[in-house]
């Protein structure tokens, strides 16, 4: 009687835990608290004792380390896209050359 729905994949998720995000930008939990009292990440607190981290802000940090690591691009800052920290399988052997399987 109560057949139950099939789950649909959704991509990757908009919004990662702190865990998480320490796990993608490959830096610590405490980095990631040091930066988020410099104002470098922004939190979204979404309950008393939830918090998460949107994804476009590890992009933004992301993508400002590099510039400052490696000075602006060829081409005007607003005209690159931010680097993607999400990944798939596929969208990996793109980015690398590979032909698909």
């Amino acid at each position: 009687m109560g057949s139950k729905q099939p789950e649909r994949d959704v991509g990757p998720p908009m919004m990662l835990t702190y865990k998480e995000a320490c796990k993608k930008l490959g830096i610590s939990m405490s980095r990631l608290y040091q930066e988020m009292r410099a104002g470098k990440i922004r939190k979204l607190e979404l309950g008393p004792q939830e918090r998460r981290i949107p994804m476009p802000e590890l992009e933004a940090w992301l993508k400002a380390k590099m510039a400052e690591q490696f000075g602006p691009g060829p081409s005007s800052p607003s005209d690159e896209p931010a680097p993607s920290l999400s990944s798939s399988p596929a969208g990996d052997r793109e980015r690398r050359g590979e032909a698909a399987a």
